[in-house]
């Protein structure tokens, strides 16, 4: 599958007082300028059911949906499967970019009027549920376990808690709820650690998952993780950096254990 979904590492330089994205940068220059890998990265260090699930799906029903004409070679067959399949892959990427730009920029008015149904829902949620944006976008690192990373929202809730909030589109079918993927909570509970450790706060942050349906306009839908799930999240997601840096030999801010970092 990999030949139809490629990705590549994202990666960070912490060295000065705020992390900076190098998204050009390889792992050569990683190597050489001690850049921190994306908690993204981190986070799909082994294969993600759910994410694979959704691929191998996609290929099967492109391939229903397109068979093999009679005068065709099996390399040219393959070849259209591969642009086809890309293409649904590429919409829902674009939709969730845009998605993303628009609530960075909240209450900004979205520049694309079609975003207008989708500004509108976001808007009567944000209303209800929070006081208080801290910040948008933030930059964060954690320089034990050399990852950096961008979180979407940190903010205070109607209730006075501090929430990191973290957006997901997905298309989600008439009749069935939206599907929360463990990767999540490991990504989370990084954001979440790492803004703690910058402010030094004594209470943990609350960690919302937030889905946006691509398919429709509609109330986002909200998962709070329990301070138990980041907990145990945040420990798995230490034994991915742990296990992307040891595979390739890459240690920006030197060869760290994992029992050090379960509860700091």
């Amino acid at each position: 599958m990999s030949g139809f979904f490629s990705s590549s590492p994202h990666f960070y330089d912490c060295s000065g007082p705020l992390p900076v994205a190098a998204y050009d940068a390889g792992l050569r220059e990683a190597r050489t300028a001690n850049l921190y890998v994306s908690p993204t990265t981190v986070a799909y260090v082994r294969s993600n059911p759910g994410l694979d699930i959704w691929k191998q799906s996609l290929l099967v029903e492109t391939v229903l949906a397109n068979p093999q004409l009679y005068d065709e070679s099996v390399k040219d067959y393959k070849k259209r499967i591969r642009e086809q399949v890309r293409k649904p892959a590429t919409t829902a990427a674009d939709f969730g970019t845009s998605v993303h730009d628009m609530l960075e920029h909240y209450p900004q008015m979205p520049l694309d009027p079609a975003l207008m149904p989708w500004f509108e829902e976001y808007s009567r949620w944000h209303e209800s549920n929070v006081a208080e944006t801290i910040g948008n976008e933030l930059l964060l690192a954690h320089h034990g376990i050399g990852v950096a990373g961008k979180t979407d929202r940190i903010c205070v809730l109607k209730d006075g808690r501090t929430a990191v909030v973290d957006f997901k589109t997905q298309g989600i079918k008439p009749g069935r709820k939206p599907n929360f993927y463990e990767s999540w909570a490991w990504q989370i509970s990084f954001y979440a650690r790492a803004y703690e450790i910058q402010e030094n706060l004594s209470i943990p942050l609350t960690c919302i998952n937030l889905v946006i349906d691509s398919t429709k306009p509609s109330p986002p839908i909200a998962k709070e993780w329990t301070l138990e799930e980041i907990d145990l999240a945040w420990k798995a997601f230490v034994c991915h950096a742990w296990l992307w840096q040891s595979e390739k030999d890459f240690w920006p801010v030197g060869k760290w254990q994992i029992p050090d970092f379960y509860t700091t």
